[in-house]
């Protein structure tokens, strides 16, 4: 275990976030850390973040499979997963969601966030390539252990060339200490905390920021020295 008490200077652009949702994104923006990543304001279930990495991106924000869903957000129906958009969109008397846009204002939106999307994209394939990076991964529950297990998989060559880890945060479970940050492996470790409450932003990037810290900390030694790798 990682105590709390471990406090390193932070250099939070070598964190990379995964999601699952924005709380993370939250944490950065907050510390002025503005540098955009395509899982940054995305919500990405475990099981999609995989299909996504699988698949190397492709066919990923792809105009007829975006799907209207509260106010300002869209939904990638072939990947299922949101992002914060500016497809803005209309709530209907029976739930559903209409865009608000005209077909031709959408196309030009579009456009504008396709090249963006494309940046992203190549800007996350370049810094896991380049980059020793702390890739964190937020989830509202445990992952399953074949899920977390492929996940591992996809990304082993990149951990190991560059000396990356990946940070799994979860609640914290009955017997589990809340702001502990366990080593499960060379370039595994998993945190917890106390339970997600997406309303309360100052609670998230305070119980966040000291696990990024103890990250930080267990990680060090393999970060300042990529050649230092083992198994996953």
């Amino acid at each position: 275990m990682v105590s709390l008490l471990c406090s390193p200077v932070i250099d939070l652009q070598r964190f990379e976030s995964l999601g699952e949702n924005c709380e993370f994104g939250f944490l950065l923006r907050h510390h002025q850390v503005a540098s955009g990543g395509f899982f940054r304001w995305a919500f990405t279930p475990l099981h999609s973040l995989i299909r996504i990495l699988a698949a190397d991106f492709e066919g990923v924000y792809v105009l007829d499979q975006l799907r209207p869903r509260f106010g300002a957000m869209v939904q990638d129906s072939r990947y299922d997963i949101l992002l914060h958009s500016q497809l803005h969109s209309e709530q209907e008397p029976d739930g559903s969601w209409r865009f608000s846009a005209s077909a031709a204002e959408r196309e030009q939106i579009y456009a504008h966030e396709r090249a963006k999307v494309n940046y992203l994209v190549a800007k996350f394939r370049r810094r896991l390539a380049e980059e020793q990076l702390i890739l964190v991964l937020m989830a509202f529950a445990p992952p399953p252990a074949e899920q977390l297990r492929t996940l591992v998989t996809q990304l082993r060559p990149a951990l190991r060339q560059r000396g990356s880890s990946l940070l799994l945060v979860t609640p914290a479970a009955a017997d589990q200490r809340p702001g502990k940050v366990r080593v499960r492996g060379p370039h595994l470790m998993h945190a917890y905390w106390l339970v997600f409450n997406p309303m309360r932003y100052a609670v998230t990037r305070v119980v966040l920021a000291v696990l990024c810290r103890c990250g930080f900390s267990s990680f060090h030694g393999w970060l300042d020295q990529p050649r230092r790798v083992g198994q996953v």
